[in-house]
């Protein structure tokens, strides 16, 4: 094992790679599924995905090593469970927040509207799911997070709702 050179940096390499692409890239190409330009929607769910696995990741080598710890308590283990859900919310809310930036800026629509639609899927998953199973300090972070996202998101849209229409 290498601090430096391991799989986990490659990943978090690749995903930063991905996002200079649509950074760069996408603004130039035209949208058009007709043409098969389908590698953007790979590349937007490909590092959604590398980025959740590297949220995960972490959490699951912390539990497996607590499973073989006969000192550690079962509140514990929640604990671990609930920072694993926070942590993945949290990270797929700031990958919508990257994307809608990129969409913002380089007046790309379908990065605007797939970055929403994370934002959507994380949101549901904070209200149905995060909510149910946290502990009350892990909602109350939850809640102030995804406040000032939401707020975040509809200050730019209003700021910025010329840009968006044009």
């Amino acid at each position: 094992y290498s601090g430096i050179l391991n799989v986990r940096v490659a990943t978090g390499l690749l995903i930063s790679l991905m996002l200079v692409l649509m950074w760069y890239a996408l603004p130039r190409l035209r949208w058009n599924y007709h043409d098969g330009n389908v590698i953007w929607p790979v590349v937007l769910v490909v590092s959604f995905m590398m980025c959740s696995e590297e949220v995960i990741w972490p959490f699951l080598h912390w539990i497996d090593a607590a499973r073989g710890n006969a000192d550690m308590a079962y509140d514990d283990m929640v604990d671990l469970w609930n920072g694993l859900h926070l942590a993945l919310s949290c990270a797929w809310i700031a990958y919508a927040a990257v994307i809608v930036a990129i969409g913002f800026v380089k007046r790309i629509k379908v990065a605007r509207l797939a970055g929403i639609g994370v934002l959507g899927v994380a949101v549901l998953k904070v209200f149905l799911y995060d909510l149910s199973n946290l502990q009350t300090p892990f909602r109350i972070i939850s809640f102030i997070v995804l406040g000032l996202i939401l707020f975040g998101a509809s200050f730019l849209y209003a700021r910025f709702k010329d840009r968006i229409i044009a």
